[in-house]
């Protein structure tokens, strides 16, 4: 029998109450409710992330405290703590778009009208300022710097390209 029979195999006696040996249980002798998310010994049929953990501690993104993830792509050690991050991200990128989106378009005031160039030069040094302002903000919150932050999703699998 080959290794995907076998698993399969254990975790249809998993699912039915069977034990290994394929014995029926009866309620009574098993100690378990039965599974309802297939093979609960090995993981099996559960969605992505959700297997039993052994995760090593991370440390969450908004008050660098260690702790030890629920699940495989948990970045925050709470809801809370992911609700202000999201938030502020939200918050700050609504003010940062105007200003990325002018200088991006006249290439830092190096395009278009003198009007056009004028605006792309302002455009620039605010979105500059206003990144260095989030950076000492976060800095002087104690919260994760963005490029580590970055790293931590790249290497959890969570960065869309």
């Amino acid at each position: 029998m080959t290794a995907a029979l076998r698993i399969f195999a254990l975790c249809l006696d998993d699912v039915q109450g069977r034990s290994a040996a394929g014995v029926v249980m009866s309620d009574a002798e098993s100690d378990k409710p039965p599974s309802l998310q297939g093979c609960s010994q090995i993981g099996h049929n559960r969605p992505p992330g959700q297997q039993a953990g052994g995760w090593a501690p991370r440390q969450c993104p908004e008050c660098m405290k260690l702790f030890e993830p629920n699940r495989r792509n948990q970045l925050f050690c709470t809801s809370e703590h992911n609700t202000a991050w999201s938030n502020r991200q939200t918050v700050r990128g609504r003010v940062l778009t105007s200003f990325a989106m002018t200088a991006y378009i006249t290439r830092n005031g190096t395009r278009g009208t003198p009007e056009a160039r004028e605006a792309g030069k302002r455009a620039a040094r605010k979105k500059h300022q206003l990144i260095q302002q989030f950076r000492d903000d976060d800095r002087e919150a104690g919260r994760m710097e963005w490029p580590t932050y970055m790293e931590v999703r790249v290497r959890l699998g969570l960065y869309d390209d």
